[in-house]
Parts: structure tokens; C-alpha cells; sequence
């Protein structure tokens, strides 16, 4: 089932989408009958893959879920309700090819969220630091890759606690209840994944405390112009498949009634 969804859920994100609706129009032009048909059919499929490729449009689909939460800080009120024992950080990818930097072997996401634990470490030094994730499609589970760049950022082994068993943020969600128990935790992931993050979170009994990070858009609107925005560009799309499968994701758990 997990790689069953995986596979169907990176079909329909925006470019193999569009690509795969292109391939069906261009099938129907070797019919004299449905040739009109495959024109307008490729027609859409460019269409939506260009539409895709604009900042505006991916600012406009990721910018939501990016500010739903304000990023941790003590002028929020965050700690005036008693200490904050846990901080969890969701893994967001590696790549442990050995011989590489040990940088190099987590993604930037994973980095982003790993500085900002350490950051809210030094202002709550008695917590712990919780790193999830587990093996989904290496050998390693994520959790140890990350953890191994900790002590970069000031961490001791003692500082740390490791959930090396979940594929998924539903499965993290799980099993971190089972580490933090009733406790209040921060919870450290990427802005555009903190909603969906949260939802499942609570839904497992947690408290969490969201503290997002590795933003992708600006906050100004209207944002300052720049040349890049009048042309279609592989940033965009790439943040336009984040906020679709991020949407996808949620619509998926609000299905299920995890959300």
C-alpha cells in the first residue's frame, strides 16, 4: 500500500501529469477521426505544465501552507506554558553515498531543519532532540544519516534520541507519541509541511508546538519584481510539485479521518 501510494502520487504531480496528457493527444493524432481532439489534448498538457512553471502560480500554491504557522520564537508565548521537554525533527531526505561529505549526505531540507533544532536547543538546552525517519528507499534509515551531522551543529549523542522505523509522517506521527508521550513538543519540518504535519500530529495525540523552516516564498505582496517572473523556470515547477503533493497529502488524511 505505502509504495502503491507513492507510485500513484508521482504520477499525478504537475509534470509526469502534463507529460503523460501530452502522450495521450499526441497517440490520438495517428487518427484522421480524434486528431482535433490530440491537438487540443496536447494543447492542455503544454498549458498546465507552463502554468505550472510561473513563480505567481507556484507562490500562489505554496505561500498558504507556508504561513499558516509563525516560525518559533519566545515573542510568541511558545514557552509561558511550562518547559518544552521534546524537539522533534522530521527527516526530509538523505543521499549516504559513501565518501561524500557528511553534509552532503542529508538534503537541504534535512540540513534546514536540522539548524533550526539546534537553534532551539540553545535557547531550551534541558530538551532532547528527536530525529525521525526511517529507511524508505536506502539502505540506511534517515534518522542515523542525520543524526551523524548533529554533532556539527553542537549536538551531543546524549542530546539525542533517534525514530528510525517510520517511512511516512503518518508513521512518524505514531511513533514519536510513543517517545514523547503526553508531553509538550516542538515540532521542526519544512514550512510548506507543517500543516499536514501537524494535523496527523494531533491526531495521534501530540501537543506540537510547530516551529517551521526552510521557507520557499516571501512573505511581501505584492512580491518585488524581478525578470525571473515573466518567464516559466524549473524553481517554480519545483515548487509547484511540493505544494501539489503537499495538498494531495492532506486531502488524502482529511479522506482517511486523520486530518
Amino acid at each position: 500500500m505505502f509504495l502503491l501510494k507513492k507510485i500513484i502520487t508521482a504520477f499525478i504531480m504537475p509534470l509526469p501529469l502534463s507529460l503523460l496528457i501530452i502522450l495521450a493527444g499526441w497517440l490520438l493524432l495517428f487518427s484522421r477521426k480524434r486528431a482535433r481532439a490530440g491537438r487540443m489534448i496536447i494543447f492542455a498538457g503544454v498549458l498546465i505544465l507552463i502554468s505550472f512553471s510561473y513563480t505567481a502560480v507556484a507562490d500562489r500554491l505554496l505561500h498558504p501552507l507556508e504561513y499558516r504557522y509563525l516560525p518559533f520564537s519566545l515573542d510568541n508565548g511558545n514557552l509561558q506554558k511550562g518547559a518544552i521537554p521534546w524537539i522533534v525533527v522530521l527527516s526530509g531526505g538523505d543521499m549516504p553515498v559513501p565518501g561524500l561529505p557528511e553534509t552532503s549526505q542529508v538534503s537541504a531540507a534535512s540540513l534546514f531543519r536540522l539548524a533550526e533544532a539546534a537553534r532551539l536547543k540553545r535557547i531550551l538546552p534541558e530538551s532532547r532532540v528527536v530525529i525521525s525517519g526511517g529507511a524508505v528507499y536506502g539502505p540506511k534509515p534517515e534518522a542515523e544519516v542525520i543524526a551523524g551531522v548533529a554533532p556539527l551543529f553542537g549536538m551531543k549523542p546524549e542530546d539525542l534520541a533517534l525514530e528510525a522505523n517510520s517511512r511516512d509522517t503518518e508513521e512518524q506521527a505514531k511513533n514519536i507519541s510513543g517517545i514523547v508521550g503526553k508531553d509538550k513538543c516542538i515540532l521542526v519540518t519544512s514550512a510548506w509541511h507543517m500543516p499536514r504535519a501537524v494535523a496527523l500530529f494531533r491526531k495521534a495525540g501530540l501537543d506540537p508546538v510547530p516551529a517551521p523552516v526552510g521557507h520557499l516564498t516571501n512573505t511581501e505582496k505584492p512580491a518585488k519584481l524581478n525578470p525571473g517572473i515573466f518567464f516559466p523556470n524549473i524553481n517554480a515547477l519545483s515548487k509547484s510539485e511540493i505544494a501539489v503533493h503537499e495538498y494531495i497529502g492532506m486531502a488524502w488524511s482529511k479522506i482517511r479521518g486523520l486530518a
